[in-house]
């Protein structure tokens, strides 16, 4: 029998990979967001922003 496997750091990998780009959805969503001049309370807190953009770079890294 021939078992399929999947090393940690390739599960590592992909689910980084997965991760990065959820993000980058957020991102052009939030982009479309401004240009379309929503309402103001649509917008995350500013912290939230900056935690998500040291997350981003953590994974970079």
């Amino acid at each position: 029998m021939h078992r399929a496997y999947i090393s940690r750091s390739q599960l590592m990998a992909i689910h980084i990979r997965l991760e990065l780009t959820k993000h980058e959805r957020w991102m052009i969503g939030m982009m479309k967001a401004s240009h379309e001049h929503s309402r103001n309370d649509e917008f995350p807190a500013p912290g939230g922003t900056a935690l998500l953009h040291n997350l981003h770079l953590c994974f970079a890294a």
